[in-house]
C-alpha cells in the first residue's frame, strides 16, 4: 500500500540552526545571559547536546559536527572507512578495510574486531554490534553479530547483497538487501532476535523498493529509507510506505541519521567529490549544514553523556520555565 504523507519540501533555511524562540520572559533573559557568558556558538552546541559524525571514505577521516555547525576531525588515517555506529555510552564504532574499531568519545582508539569492510553497522540497547558484509560475485554475504566483547557470530549467510541496517526500539534488526545484478531493486528483511522463536533467517518486511541507501528509525518507531536518488520514504510498523521527502534538486540522497528532536540528516552526493550533509526538520525545512566531503560513506548522530555545563543549562531553563509557568497560572489575588 502506498500513500502520501509529507508534501514535497520546498522551504530552504539559509542559516545553520537558529535558537528556537522561547515564550517566557524569564527563559529569554536567562538564555541571553548564558549566550553572553558562553557565546552564541557554545550556547547552541550545549543546548543541542549532540554531534553528527561523518565518515569520509575517500579521505580516510571521521569528522564530528556540533550543534552550531562547527566541524572537527575526530579520527584520521583510516583505511577507507565504510560504516559508523554508536552505542548508548557514546562510543563510536568504525569499520574500514583493516578492522572494526571502537573509539571512546574523547577519540581513544582500540581494535574491536579484525573483521573488515562492513557495509552497514548498528548497535542495540544491550551493546551487541551488528554488521553486514558482502563481496562481489557472491563470495560472501553475511549478517554478523558481535558481542560487547567483540566475539563474532554469523546470523545469516543467505542474503544477496546486504547493505544498510537499522535496529528498532525492540532490538529487531532490519537489513536492506539489493537483488543481485539489479542495483535499483531492494527489499528489507526483519530479524527478531529477542523472545521466542528467534528468527535468525529473517522474514520480509517490505519489498519492491527502488533502493535503500540509508535507513534510520524515528521517534514514532517508523523506518525512514532513502532510495539513493531524490526520495525518502516513511515505512510504518505495518509495512505501509509513504513519501516523507522528495526533491528534484538533489539526485543522490544516501545515508541517514536522526537526532532526538526528529531532525533528519542525509548525505547528498549529487556533486561527486564535493558532497554535502543536508538537514530536514520535522516542519519541512531543508538546508545544508556541511559540505566539501570527498565521499561520505556513513553518518550517525550521537547524544553524549551530559556535562556539568549541559546540566546547568537544562536546570536553569527548567527553573525559570517552571517559575514563569507558575506565574502565568496563579489565580487572581483576593482583596
Amino acid at each position: 500500500m502506498t500513500g502520501t504523507e509529507n508534501p514535497n519540501i520546498a522551504t530552504v533555511r539559509a542559516d545553520k540552526r537558529p535558537i528556537n524562540s522561547i515564550p517566557f520572559s524569564g527563559l529569554t533573559a536567562m538564555a541571553g545571559l548564558l549566550i553572553a557568558v558562553l557565546g552564541a556558538s557554545e550556547f547552541n552546541r550545549v543546548a543541542r547536546a549532540g554531534y553528527l559524525y561523518v565518515a569520509d571514505e575517500a579521505a580516510g577521516t571521521v569528522y564530528r559536527i556540533d550543534g552550531s555547525g562547527d566541524e572537527t576531525v575526530f579520527a584520521s588515517g583510516l583505511n577507507f572507512p565504510s560504516a559508523l555506529a554508536a552505542d548508548g555510552s557514546g562510543d563510536i564504532y568504525v569499520s574500514d578495510q583493516t578492522a572494526l574499531y571502537k573509539f571512546t568519545p574523547n577519540g581513544s582508539k582500540s581494535v574491536f574486531s579484525n573483521v573488515r569492510g562492513l557495509m552497514g553497522l548498528a548497535v542495540d540497547s544491550a551493546g551487541d554490534v551488528f554488521g553486514t558484509f558482502w563481496t562481489q560475485f557472491a563470495e560472501s554475504s553475511d549478517l554478523l553479530e558481535f558481542s560487547p566483547a567483540g566475539q563474532e557470530s554469523e546470523l545469516d549467510n543467505r542474503l544477496s547483497e546486504p547493505f544498510e541496517l537499522a535496529i528498532d526500539a525492540n532490538s529487531s534488526v532490519f537489513v536492506a538487501e539489493y537483488i543481485e545484478g539489479s542495483p535499483t531493486t531492494a527489499s528489507i528483511r526483519e530479524y527478531e532476535l529477542t523472545g521466542f522463536p528467534q528468527h535468525y533467517l529473517g522474514f520480509p518486511f517490505v519489498n519492491g523498493l527502488t533502493g535503500a541507501a540509508g535507513m534510520v528509525f524515528d521517534k514514532a518507531g517508523d523506518l525512514l529509507v532513502s532510495d539513493g536518488y531524490g526520495t525518502i520514504s516513511r515505512i510504518t510498523t505495518a509495512g505501509t510506505k509513504f513519501t516523507y521527502f522528495s526533491t528534484s534538486t538533489s539526485t543522490a540522497l544516501g545515508e541517514l541519521a536522526i537526532d532526538p528532536n526528529g531532525d533528519l540528516f542525509v548525505v547528498d552526493g549529487t556533486t561527486f567529490g564535493s558532497e554535502q550533509i543536508s538537514e530536514i526538520t520535522p516542519s519541512g525545512g531543508f538546508s545544508t549544514i556541511a559540505s566539501g566531503f570527498d565521499d561520505p560513506s556513513s553518518i550517525v548522530f550521537v547524544v553524549p553523556e551530559p556535562t556539568s555545563l549541559h546540566l546547568l543549562l537544562l536546570g536553569t531553563i527548567g527553573l525559570f520555565g517552571s517559575a514563569a509557568l507558575c506565574k502565568r497560572h496563579l489565580p487572581p489575588r483576593l482583596h
